[in-house]
């Protein structure tokens, strides 16, 4: 019997020899060329944004991340590609996943696949969808790939052939464009890396090292099993990145998760700068430093700092469901600066409409050497307008996938754990909270793993940890 494959919050996971097999990664394979050949691709709506249409002769971008056997797999699904007339330029070697996208947007390719299941942890892989802007798979895309995979394509008469490329040199030099190399260069602070044993290595270190900039790279090795840690950049993943900064005297610590989409910040003292702190750092950035405007679009998980500072610039925002591919249809549509999710992955839209941990880590770099500030002074200069405010995440096991009318149920049992009525619920993606003093709690079921994840931020650590464990409280009683 064949097992399930659903495209979830960004692409498709599964645990590595139970449901992420070669088997189903050749189906995944034939389910793409036929979505390459589909009729119905060109009715697609991203057309309508102006995204050129490419011919399946016009190639595939393969990459892969650094998990076990996903070199093997990358290859597996373009042996398959090329058997329906499908070029395929496959990375010579573990490369980001920005890296795919942008390969897409250089080779002017039909579409990128890239082998990882990003920050999930060691027995899961996976793989990601990347249609001609370079960018995550809308939904409508990833649809139309899963209702072609039990269609039978026909054979080519005339196969295509792998070519095997670097990508990491082209897409080098894009990130080195869009920053200025010269202000980075001139960074008195001392940087250490942590790339989490993922395809990051050596790519953001060489770059900063080609300038003059001290850095140190950590956890650079392959090793399948991570550590023993998920290679997702928050604590406690980053502890021992955190302990580093301060044993060793480095200025800022700079964690990117498994394939490198995301990042993860520590500040001088070996404190952990959350996403949204992250985030708002980068557009005050890009607004007040480069005078850059546009409107802002980020996931209903991140917090009050990025509407705090859009209405103080006077900037128009929209807030999506938690998946980069939301932010990403904004992004397409035009007129976007910058997207963000609470996962820590932010996209400069000049560079690619996606996700870049290197691309995110240069414009902190850039704006500490613009400001002559370490992270703790500008994180002190972020809440002289407002705040601060506080912020933690709890991931809980779930042993079945939770139903809506669960989830509802849970709210309604969390309502009254907590004595007071929210001001506004929303349910853009799970159920968010917004009470009377600013605090927000956020409960939703994890698009990529088993989970259930409770967000919350608020203006004391007190009421933090009181939203929290009543929360937790809630769940357990359901």
């Amino acid at each position: 019997m064949e097992s399930t494959i659903k495209f979830g919050t960004d692409g498709w996971r599964g645990i590595i020899a139970l449901d992420f097999t070669f088997e189903n990664v050749r189906r995944v394979a034939k389910a793409v060329a036929a979505y390459l050949y589909s009729e119905e691709r060109s009715k697609l709506r991203m057309y309508s944004f102006g995204v050129p249409f490419r011919k399946p002769e016009d190639g595939v971008v393969v990459g892969y991340d650094r998990r076990f056997l996903s070199d093997e797999f990358a290859l597996a699904f373009s042996e398959e590609l090329v058997k329906y007339g499908i070029p395929v330029l496959l990375s010579k070697d573990p490369v980001p996943t920005p890296a795919v996208s942008y390969g897409v947007l250089y080779n002017k390719a039909a579409l990128g696949v890239m082998v990882t299941a990003s920050h999930n942890p060691p027995k899961y892989n996976g793989i990601k969808l990347k249609p001609e802007y370079g960018g995550p798979a809308l939904p409508e895309v990833t649809s139309l790939v899963e209702s072609l995979l039990d269609f039978k394509m026909p054979l080519s008469s005339n196969p295509a052939s792998i070519d095997f490329v670097d990508l990491k040199g082209n897409y080098i030099e894009a990130l080195k464009n869009k920053v200025s190399m010269i202000n980075i260069k001139s960074l008195p602070f001392k940087v250490v890396l942590d790339v989490m044993y993922g395809s990051g290595e050596g790519l953001l270190s060489n770059i900063l090292d080609s300038v003059g900039v001290k850095v140190e790279e950590i956890h650079a090795e392959a090793n399948p099993y991570f550590g023993g840690l998920h290679p997702e950049p928050i604590p406690p993943n980053i502890d021992f990145l955190s302990n580093f900064v301060t044993e060793k005297g480095f200025d800022i610590g700079i964690a990117l998760d498994g394939d490198a989409d995301r990042i993860g910040l520590v500040d001088e003292k070996g404190n952990f700068v959350n996403p949204h702190q992250v985030f708002a750092l980068i557009m005050k950035h890009l607004i007040e430093d480069r005078g850059k405007r546009g409107k802002i679009v980020w996931t209903c998980s991140l917090g009050r700092e990025p509407e705090k500072l859009a209405k103080k610039y006077g900037i128009e925002y929209y807030i999506t469901p938690v998946g980069f591919k939301y932010v990403c249809e904004y992004i397409l549509e035009g007129g976007v600066l910058l997207g963000g999710e609470e996962s820590g992955g932010y996209g400069f839209v000049e560079h690619i409409p996606e996700r870049d941990g290197s691309m995110s880590a240069l414009l902190v770099l850039e704006m500490m050497s613009c400001r002559k500030k370490s992270v703790g002074e500008l994180l002190k200069e972020l809440y002289e307008d407002f705040g601060p405010y506080y912020y933690k995440r709890l991931d809980l096991k779930l042993e079945r996938k939770m139903s809506s009318a669960e989830l509802k149920g849970l709210g309604d049992k969390l309502v009254v754990l907590l004595e007071e009525n929210p001001v506004k619920v929303e349910d853009i993606d799970g159920l968010k909270f917004h009470f009377s003093d600013e605090s927000w709690l956020l409960i939703r079921p994890s698009g990529t793993e088993p989970l259930l994840r409770l967000y919350a931020q608020a203006p004391s650590l007190e009421r933090l940890d009181f939203l929290l464990t009543k929360s937790r409280e809630a769940v357990e009683n359901v």
